[in-house]
């Protein structure tokens, strides 16, 4: 081994994988600049080499640059960068092994979510993540993780889950994990509120074509990556605004290919909504979700004869607190 890679692994820092906490690592991620275990390289290497290149510190034959670049860095410089934000109240997952040298399945798994939220998508950075943007929403990623059988805090609409589908009917519930992401976040578009659609978790889709995985992996999971999308207010309500509302409030994994049907279906927008819930509503609840979106949406009180239009009153309707949180 490089006599300067062994003065690096002296660093107390060093001596511990930077995210598990493994004693006497022996591997890196040169771009990343920090000193990890056998097993979290494994998981590295799934980010790809554009995230983390990952190398062997007694098996390779490190460039002297790379062995430049560990030295400028290493666990200390990364946790400070790649760890800034990440709550008190956590600790980093455990490799925790199944017998012998085989990581435990569900171990491998958390650690994995945690790595990809740490890295690729940089959940935990200074910046936070960051909101990318499409012609009809605002979309974000966010971490939760609980203990025990604690909620996450989520509070879904009633009718959207007989859909598969998770749009929030109310912010998170007071002392829960989601409220503790939305305490930690500086950027207040980060922040998961009412009316926030999660069309991800743990990369399953929710929606009626997505199956019951998303579901699932919010009933069974301690730690979860939502992918979250949140509609843009309109300047006024109109057709060619609620038809992406509905496949957010249905199917998700259809709002991609609303620029297309909009631009085939001009001048007829109301039709195409109008299909698009008959596809999906398959009952009056359904209706009366859809209208409470467009009721709440800006502008509606001046629009109030489109709502008319699309069907039922959707007066009445229960309050977060009678709901229970997920």
């Amino acid at each position: 081994m490089n006599p300067l890679l062994k003065e690096l692994l002296q660093h107390s820092e060093n001596r511990i994988c930077a995210d598990c906490g493994e004693r006497a690592p022996r591997w890196c991620s040169i771009n990343l600049g920090v000193i990890i275990c056998a097993e979290c390289a494994g998981l590295h290497r799934k980010l790809g080499t554009h995230i983390s290149f990952v190398q062997s510190l007694s098996l390779d034959v490190l460039k002297d640059e790379w062995v430049q670049q560990l030295l400028a860095r290493g666990n200390a410089a990364g946790a400070e960068r790649f760890e800034a934000s990440l709550p008190r109240s956590w600790s980093k997952p455990e490799a925790l092994s199944s017998g012998g040298d085989r990581i435990d399945s569900a171990s491998a798994y958390h650690l994995e979510q945690y790595i990809r939220a740490k890295y690729e998508h940089q959940l935990f950075t200074k910046e936070g993540a960051e909101v990318s943007e499409s012609p009809f929403s605002h979309r974000f990623t966010v971490l939760l993780r609980r203990q025990g059988g604690e909620p996450f805090g989520l509070y879904p609409s009633k009718s959207a889950l007989c859909h598969g589908s998770l749009r929030l009917r109310a912010d998170p519930a007071s002392g829960t994990a989601a409220e503790q992401w939305n305490l930690a976040q500086n950027n207040p578009m980060l922040r998961l509120r009412e009316g926030d659609y999660v069309v991800r978790v743990n990369a399953s889709a929710s929606g009626s074509e997505g199956g019951p995985g998303a579901l699932k992996q919010l009933r069974e999971e301690l730690q979860v990556v939502l992918e979250v999308e949140r509609l843009r207010p309109p300047e006024f309500l109109s057709y060619a605004w609620m038809v992406p509302a509905a496949y957010l409030f249905f199917n998700p994994a259809k709002l991609s290919s609303v620029p297309g049907l909009l631009e085939k279906h001009i001048g007829r927008e109301m039709e195409l909504f109008l299909q698009i819930c008959s596809k999906y509503a398959s009952q009056s609840e359904d209706w009366e979700d859809v209208l409470q979106i467009l009721a709440t949406a800006p502008g509606s009180s001046r629009n109030a004869a489109l709502i008319a239009k699309a069907g039922p009153s959707s007066a009445g309707r229960g309050q977060a607190s009678a709901l229970r949180a997920w």
